[in-house]
C-alpha cells in the first residue's frame, strides 16, 4: 500500500462518520438494499395502478369483482456521485514521516460538497443536463399533493395540514403508515416555535399525527432542498415496501494517482454510488401553501 493510498483510508477513516451525520436525505429510508459488488443497475416491478381486492361466494378468476394491481418493470441504473480534492504535499510527507493527523480544509469542503450532492438528489433530482430529470428523488416522485393555504406561521396550521394530507393519502390507500414531514428551514422553526394560547406545543401535536401509523419512528426534519413555504409526506418504510435507498458502493476515498509523482500536490476521489428507489409514488405526498 502505497503512502497515498493509506492516506486515502486515513481520511475515510476520520471523515466518513460527520458526512454520515451532514446529511439528512438518508434519514428519510429505512430500508436500504446493498447491491453485490460490480452491480449498478437493478431490475424491479414498480406499482402504477392499486385497485381494491374484491369479494364473492368462491373463487371465481374470471368473475370476481377486484381491480387489478398494474406494475411496471423497471430498471435503475446506480450514478455515481464524486468529488475531487487536491491536499498539500507537506501534509501527505507529515503524515508519512511521522504519521499527523490530517488538517485539510479541502478534504472537509470535498466531504461537504458530496454530502450536499447526495441530499440534492435523494430529495430532488439529478438531471445530467441540468433541466431533464435522469433520476428523480423523493420531492419529484410524489404521486400526492396537498395545496389547501394553511401558513405555518399560525398556531395549528399545521396540524390541520397534516389532516388534508392524510385524507389525500387515505384515497390512495396509502396513509397505514408512520410519516416523516420535512419542511423548509423557515418553516421548521415557526412548527417548533409554535405554541396555543395555553402553551400546547404544536410541533408535539404533529409529531403524534406522524407516528400514528405505527411502522417506525417519525421525525419532523428540515432541508434546504425543500423551497420556503412547502414540504412533504414520506413513509417511515422498514421494510422497503414503498421506498428503499439502494447502494452499490458507500462513500469511499481513493487516490486519483496511487502512482503520485512526489512533487506535485496529490490528488484524491471521494465518491459514491447511491440511488432511491420510489416503488410506490402515491406514498409520497408533498405539501404547498405552507
Amino acid at each position: 500500500m502505497t503512502v497515498y493510498e493509506d492516506a486515502a483510508k486515513q481520511f475515510d477513516k476520520q471523515m466518513v462518520p460527520p458526512f454520515r451525520q451532514r446529511i439528512m436525505g438518508r434519514r428519510l429510508f429505512a430500508k436500504t438494499t446493498v447491491l453485490e459488488s460490480g452491480e449498478t443497475e437493478l431490475n424491479y416491478d414498480k406499482i402504477t395502478e392499486m385497485g381494491p381486492a374484491g369479494i364473492s361466494f368462491g373463487l371465481k378468476p374470471k368473475t370476481i369483482p377486484a381491480d387489478n394491481i398494474k406494475v411496471a418493470a423497471s430498471t435503475l441504473k446506480v450514478p455515481t456521485l464524486a468529488q475531487k480534492f487536491t491536499v498539500p504535499r507537506r501534509t501527505i510527507d507529515a503524515y508519512a514521516a511521522k504519521g499527523k493527523d490530517f488538517e485539510s480544509a479541502v478534504r472537509d469542503s470535498a466531504y461537504h460538497t458530496l454530502a450536499k450532492l447526495e441530499d440534492d438528489l435523494l430529495i430532488r433530482y439529478w438531471a445530467q443536463d441540468g433541466v431533464t430529470a435522469d433520476i428523480n428523488g423523493l420531492y419529484e416522485s410524489a404521486g400526492n399533493t396537498e395545496g389547501t393555504s394553511s401558513v405555518t406561521s399560525t398556531y395549528g396550521n399545521m396540524i390541520i395540514k397534516l389532516n388534508l394530507a392524510m385524507a389525500v393519502l387515505e384515497t390512495d390507500s396509502a396513509a397505514d403508515w408512520s410519516f416523516n414531514l420535512t419542511l423548509a428551514p423557515g418553516n421548521f422553526h415557526e412548527v417548533v416555535n409554535s405554541f396555543s394560547t395555553t402553551g400546547v406545543s404544536e410541533y408535539d401535536a404533529v409529531l403524534k399525527i406522524l407516528n400514528a401509523g405505527g411502522t417506525g419512528q417519525a421525525a419532523i426534519l428540515k432541508s434546504a432542498d425543500i423551497t420556503a413555504n412547502t414540504g412533504m409526506l414520506t413513509p417511515v418504510d422498514p421494510n422497503g415496501e414503498c421506498i428503499d435507498l439502494v447502494i452499490a458502493r458507500d462513500v469511499q476515498t481513493v487516490p486519483r494517482n496511487p502512482e503520485y509523482n512526489g512533487v506535485d500536490d496529490p490528488e484524491f476521489l471521494v465518491f459514491e454510488e447511491i440511488v432511491p428507489r420510489i416503488k410506490q409514488t402515491d406514498s409520497i405526498c408533498t405539501l404547498t401553501g405552507l
